[in-house]
C-alpha cells in the first residue's frame, strides 16, 4: 500500500475554501460542485441545474495560476479535469464571472 503525498493547496478542503471565497458574490448559486475526493459543496437553490465536478486536486490552482482563465477552464474542460454534469450553457454564467474577476496573487 502507497501512501499518497499531498502538495500544497491539494486538500479538499483548501479547495472549497478557495472556491467559497470566489464565488461568494455569486448568487443565487444554483450549481453543486463536486471534488474528486467526493467532497461535495450544495447549491443554494433546491434543484441545482448543474454540477461543477473538479476531477484533479491541481485544477482549481492551474486555472487561477493562468493569467488568461477563459483558456485555462477551457482546457481543465477538455483534458476532463473539469467537467460538468447537467445543462452545460447553466455553467457559462459561474465561468465569465471567474474570468471577469482579476485575483489577488494571495488567492
Amino acid at each position: 500500500m502507497t501512501k499518497r503525498v499531498l502538495i500544497a493547496g491539494e486538500e479538499p478542503t483548501e479547495t472549497l475554501i478557495i472556491l467559497r471565497s470566489l464565488l461568494r458574490d455569486y448568487h443565487p448559486r444554483d450549481f453543486t460542485v463536486c471534488l474528486w475526493d467526493g467532497s461535495q459543496w450544495p447549491a443554494e437553490a433546491n434543484s441545482p441545474r448543474f454540477k461543477l465536478v473538479f476531477n484533479h486536486p491541481d485544477v482549481l490552482r492551474r486555472m487561477l495560476r493562468d493569467t488568461k482563465t477563459d483558456l485555462a477552464i477551457s482546457e481543465a474542460y477538455i483534458r476532463g479535469n473539469l467537467d460538468v454534469e447537467g445543462d452545460l450553457e447553466a455553467a457559462m454564467p459561474v465561468a465569465y464571472h471567474l474570468m471577469s474577476r482579476r485575483w489577488p496573487l494571495s488567492t
